[in-house]
């Protein structure tokens, strides 16, 4: 939706994939596997793009406790990759980050609340967090909550979507 939206206003926009191509009209498309460090700066060499979006990581709390190493490799490898990457060509950076970096138990957060999180999903924003902050670019972390939709044929679902088919199992 981010890449249509800003082409739809006149940027030119390159999506990168891993697996799923998303197939949206007027974006360029690349398949990119953020884990692996010489396809990244690759892509991003020949691209030369003024800002990444970094939006790519494994958001499934669930499958990040089942699978920790894989989630620590696409989370905080991934975003070491493209955070380097981005420094090579000189680029700024945007980490789309959550607020699973927090342990909920406060009511409210700003940016400045100290970060404690409760599960290896939340730890590994954390640490991709921080290498983004210690990065020599200029960089941007956005903490989305709870985004919500309905999927398409390529995502997985969304968070919505998980809470019904949660509802409708029990």
């Amino acid at each position: 939706q981010l890449c249509r939206h800003l082409s739809e206003r006149g940027h030119e926009v390159i999506g990168t994939y891993h697996t799923n191509r998303p197939g949206v009209e007027s974006v360029a498309e690349r398949q990119l596997d953020i884990t692996n460090n010489q396809q990244v700066n690759a892509v991003l060499s020949s691209i030369n793009p003024d800002i990444v979006i970094h939006a790519a990581a494994i958001v499934d709390a669930d499958k990040c406790e089942t699978a920790p190493k894989r989630a620590w490799e696409t989370n905080l490898k991934g975003t070491e990759n493209v955070v380097r990457a981005c420094e090579l060509v000189r680029t700024k950076v945007v980490l789309l980050s959550s607020s699973f970096v927090f342990s909920g138990s406060a009511f409210q957060y700003v940016e400045s609340s100290p970060r404690k999180p409760g599960n290896v999903y939340g730890e590994t924003k954390v640490a991709a967090e921080d290498t983004v902050c210690d990065a020599d670019i200029e960089s941007l972390i956005v903490r989305i909550d709870q985004p919500y939709g309905w999927s398409t044929d390529w995502q997985s679902d969304s968070m919505v979507e998980w809470v019904f088919k949660r509802l409708d199992e029990e």
